[in-house]
């Protein structure tokens, strides 16, 4: 189960990081915002949680 919550929590993570990118010359909204910061942050932690949790699920996972 925490494998699965880890990789649902990186694929979300890198939806996120996609969507943001820039495309035809545009930059995300929160760009130059003063939540600019906080999204970048918030978005670290995500992709960091999800890649803990897939991490641990496979040890688990392996331990049997």
């Amino acid at each position: 189960m925490t494998m699965l919550v880890g990789a649902v929590l990186l694929a979300a993570s890198l939806a996120v990081y996609l969507y943001s990118l820039p495309r035809g010359g545009r930059t995300a909204r929160f760009v130059g915002s003063p939540l600019e910061g906080y999204i970048v942050v918030g978005l670290v932690c995500l992709l960091g949680l999800g890649l803990l949790l897939t991490i641990t699920g496979a040890i688990e996972l392996a331990k049997g």
